[in-house]
């Protein structure tokens, strides 16, 4: 359970800074 969150905070994060980057 917790592993899933941690992958899903760290897939948040990478959309973010893709998103800063447009």
């Amino acid at each position: 359970m917790l592993f899933l969150l941690i992958i899903a905070c760290a897939l948040q994060e990478a959309a973010d800074s893709s998103q800063l980057e447009l």
